[in-house]
Parts: structure tokens; C-alpha cells; sequence
């Protein structure tokens, strides 16, 4: 509606323009300056009341009264994910001594993984199999989860079938929280911990997976028992926000 407004409220000008000029020289279609005069007048009439419309008028939009759909939350669409997914039987499943005695439970876990663990939607039920973490009275299992280069297992028992322990995926640490838990070892690790210089930057690596693994690779700089300043290579790796294992070497270069 505004840019009609303002449409007609151009054209009216040009109008009243050319009707002047027409006073000034006789032009067609007028063949009088009278007659010019008073089609400047009425278009002056007309150029006025469309500006006071374009300046009055209310042109914001009309507020709907239809409420507008709530955004899905993250909790929701896992949960439309969750439900979307397949739901594993018995037949897909590989069975052996060890595994068929608990067949039951081992379908039910799974499932619960497909459907909580979010780096596992879509677990091999044919990967199914008795792992050594158990023991005779406790046994464990584990399933194959992920493809390509980011293969894990997510390891369970047979009573985890009845829902009360979580069965959510294993986060990696952040990137921040990994780098400095990494540094503050090479500090601790130093002949001289106040010597110590830790690469944030240029030799800094940082990877996770799917399993909830992380590495932190690294140089930093530091005094030896000589007092000499050597560089060393630094590797921290991480399960969860767990560190799990750290290496430290001389660097080559």
C-alpha cells in the first residue's frame, strides 16, 4: 500500500510539473494557459491529499492472531529421531554360547542404545559379543557402532535391559578444557615446571570421536635436569573428559 501511496504521489507531481510549464508555454494537450491553470490546480488538490495520506496512513503489517508454532528443542527432535528409527528383533541378531543366553536382554539393550546413544542410531546387531571386561558371574558385551575410519563399541551388561543405568553417548572433552588439562602435564612433567612453554598455536592438534575419544598432540618447550632448554612432543588422550594415557618425547626436530 505504501509504495502505490507513493506511486500516485510521484505521478501527481510530475503532473502538476508539466501543467506549470504548460502556463509558461502552451503545450498539448492544452490549448490555453487557462486551461493549463486549472488542471495545475487540480492536480495540486489531488498531489496534497495523497501526501497527507502517505504521511498519515498506518502502513505496519497487521499483527496475526494465529500464534505462531513453538520451535522444536534439541530434546524434541532426538526424541522424533528416536522414534523414526528401527527397532532390532532377535532374528537380525548373531547369536553363540555366549550371547544366547541372554538373548532377552541383549535385544532390549540395544535398542535402548539406538535410541539414546546419538553417535549410535544404528547399531550391528551382528557384532554382538562377549567381552573379557566381565567376569564369570557379571558378564559384559559389547556392540559395534559407527562406519568408515570412526568404528567403536559401546560395551553393556544384561541387566542394563532394564532401563536404570544411562546408556548416552560418551562426550569428548572441549577443545579448551583438553588443551590446558594437556599443558598443565607438561608442566608437571618438567625438570623445571616454570620454564615451561606449551604451543597453543603452531604445533597444536586437536581431535575427537565419535566414541567419545580425544587426542590433544603438541610441542612445548622446557629446562632439563642439565639446564639445558629442550623441546618435547606431547600427546594427551582422553575418554570423556577422562585423561587416559599421556606421552612425552624429545622432538626430533
Amino acid at each position: 500500500m505504501l509504495s502505490l501511496g507513493l506511486i500516485a504521489w510521484a505521478v501527481l507531481a510530475l503532473g502538476a510539473a508539466y501543467s506549470l510549464l504548460c502556463i509558461v508555454i502552451p503545450l498539448k494537450p492544452f490549448k490555453a494557459r487557462g486551461s493549463a491553470a486549472k488542471s495545475l490546480a487540480g492536480t495540486l488538490v489531488a498531489w496534497v491529499g495523497v501526501t497527507l495520506f502517505v504521511a498519515t496512513a498506518d502502513f505496519s503489517p497487521v499483527p496475526s492472531t494465529q500464534l505462531a508454532a513453538p520451535e522444536a528443542t534439541e530434546e524434541d527432535r532426538s526424541q522424533e529421531a528416536a522414534e523414526e528409527r528401527r527397532v532390532f528383533v532377535e532374528d537380525e541378531f548373531y547369536w553363540d554360547d555366549d550371547t544366547s543366553k541372554f538373548k532377552p536382554q541383549i535385544v532390549a539393550v540395544v535398542n535402548r542404545i539406538s535410541r539414546e546413544n546419538v553417535n549410535c542410531p544404528d547399531p550391528d546387531p551382528q557384532s554382538i559379543a562377549r567381552s573379557d571386561r566381565g567376569s564369570p558371574d557379571a558378564p559384559m558385551f559389547f556392540v559395534t557402532c559407527g562406519s568408515g575410519m570412526d568404528i567403536f563399541n559401546v560395551w553393556f551388561s544384561p541387566d542394563d535391559a532394564d532401563g536404570e543405568n544411562p546408556l548416552s553417548a560418551v562426550l569428548p572433552p572441549s577443545q579448551t578444557s583438553a588443551v590446558s588439562a594437556c599443558e598443565q602435564t607438561a608442566v608437571n612433567a618438567a625438570s623445571h615446571p616454570s620454564t615451561v612453554k606449551f604451543s597453543r598455536v603452531m604445533s597444536l592438534s586437536f581431535q575427537t570421536w565419535k566414541s567419545g575419544n580425544a587426542e590433544v598432540r603438541s610441542t612445548f618447550i622446557a629446562k632439563n635436569g642439565f639446564n639445558l632448554e629442550t623441546k618435547y612432543d606431547i600427546v594427551c588422550s582422553f575418554t570423556g573428559s577422562k585423561m587416559t594415557n599421556v606421552s612425552i618425547a624429545e622432538a626430533r626436530n
